[in-house]
């Protein structure tokens, strides 16, 4: 536990083993100088906890204005620890595309053509140790914010929420608790 803000915490990253050395005082100073005492010991909790490196944009802590401050991991962090996994057994994505009145289409990848609208995103995990696939659909309308990257890559925002959400119901032990910014709705 954090005695005070400037007590280092070392722990290493999960995946790496790199050494992380952490103080509430240098999370506000270089990550997020609008967070309060007690958010940025939280996110040095769940960062030692999970053993991920904000530094290498493992993890996020983002706060606007008076609102109460966000803990976000990135996906590359949610891939990195799947592919460390003794289980993980591959993974497969994209976009659920429609056209007009006809049935929606799921495509790998994150290419729309001009005349499909994006409905949803789509991911499937194999683990080696379950006879099923864990197999996730998200909805556009239930994620998109409008804005920022969702406005500019919306394929890839989505296709990014179901990957986490794949991930997150195939490896709860290693991901219960953990969510990316696009599922959160905040914009980096």
């Amino acid at each position: 536990m954090v005695a005070t803000a400037t007590d280092l915490v070392r722990y290493q990253d999960s995946v790496t083993g790199a050494d992380v050395v952490l103080s509430v005082a240098e999370i506000k100073r270089t990550i997020c100088p609008k967070a309060t005492d007690q958010e940025a010991a939280n996110f040095l909790q769940l960062c030692r906890y999970m053993g991920l490196n904000p530094f290498v944009r493992d993890a996020y802590l983002i706060k606007y204005g008076d609102q109460a401050a966000s803990m976000v991991v990135g996906k590359d962090a949610f891939c990195k620890r799947a592919d460390a996994h003794p289980q993980f057994a591959g993974m497969e994505s994209g976009v659920i595309v429609q056209t007009g009145d006809k049935e929606p289409l799921h495509r790998k990848g994150t290419l729309v053509l001009k005349e499909e609208t994006i409905v949803g995103g789509w991911a499937r995990v194999a683990r080696g140790d379950r006879k099923l696939d864990t197999d996730t659909t998200v909805a556009f309308s239930e994620f998109s914010t409008g804005r920022a990257m969702w406005l500019k890559m919306p394929a890839v925002m989505i296709e990014k929420v179901a990957v986490v959400k794949a991930l997150r119901t195939a490896f709860p032990s290693t991901f219960s608790g953990l969510y990316d910014q696009a599922e959160m709705g905040i914009d980096l």
